[in-house]
């Protein structure tokens, strides 16, 4: 508790001793009953990543990888960043820590080519972040996403929405010691993974009033395959986009 954590000073690296006492606390055995219990206690998703990493981020030479970068996602407010890629000048607006505050960031949606939409599958039995209403993690994405994608922003159709469906592995796990039946009585898959998977899907779809083009992908987010699956479904928006304005569509 005493360890300095000023990670804004470009001279700041963990200590080794210091790692090596978070990866002593993460092998305790109580930590995976703890997990079990999805109402017990609420990690940020990225825990488990960094906890297991802990040993090579605290190395004085340390380089963040890929992956480290594209699990370092806890922040709050609204984060721009422009690049060019394939010919486009592309601008990414992340928001961090606003599931409360809707009103004060939708209109950074105004003329966006698309939407990129986490939501994890093994969230079914989690407790949610709002803590209001006994609602779980992935009920309280389905009613984000349902507000996001009837936005009258989006009016207009020229928006897609790619949609990320995250933690199938942590989900195929889940199934078989808590029934997905247990929080969507309507479910009638069993511990079938890809029927669960499907179900889940449905009730994001079904949110659509809209009916905005929608990319799905139930490939982790910090993966290289689903950046290029991002960059590839801005691509075709923002192609469709232009022949729409040429009027052939």
């Amino acid at each position: 508790m005493n360890h300095r954590n000023d990670t804004n000073d470009p001279d700041f690296f963990f200590l080794p001793r210091f790692a090596q006492i978070v990866q002593d606390l993460w092998l305790e055995e109580i930590i995976p009953l703890l997990l079990d219990r999805p109402w017990s206690l609420s990690l940020a998703d990225n825990a488990e990543y960094f906890f297991a990493e802990a040993h090579r981020i605290a190395t004085e030479d340390y380089v963040p990888s890929i992956e480290d970068i594209g699990h370092a996602s806890e922040r709050e407010g609204v984060v721009e960043t422009n690049f060019d890629s394939n010919h486009y000048s592309i601008r990414i607006s992340q928001v961090y820590g606003q599931v409360g505050c809707l009103r004060k960031w939708i209109p950074v949606f105004d003329g966006i080519t698309s939407v990129m939409f986490c939501a994890s599958l093994a969230d079914y039995d989690e407790r949610g972040v709002s803590g209001c209403g006994g609602q779980t993690r992935l009920a309280e994405s389905l009613t984000h996403f349902g507000k996001v994608v009837n936005s009258p922003w989006f009016t207009g159709k020229r928006t897609s929405v790619i949609l990320f469906l995250t933690g199938m592995d942590e989900f195929k796990a889940k199934l078989h010691e808590v029934p997905l039946n247990q929080y969507f009585p309507e479910y009638t898959g069993g511990t079938d993974a890809d029927k669960g998977a499907e179900f889940i899907l449905s009730r994001f779809a079904a949110l659509n009033n809209l009916g905005l083009s929608i990319f799905v992908s139930m490939t982790e987010v910090s993966s290289v395959a689903s950046i290029r699956f991002l960059m590839n479904a801005v691509s075709d928006t923002a192609f469709e986009n232009m022949l729409r304005d040429a009027g052939f569509l």
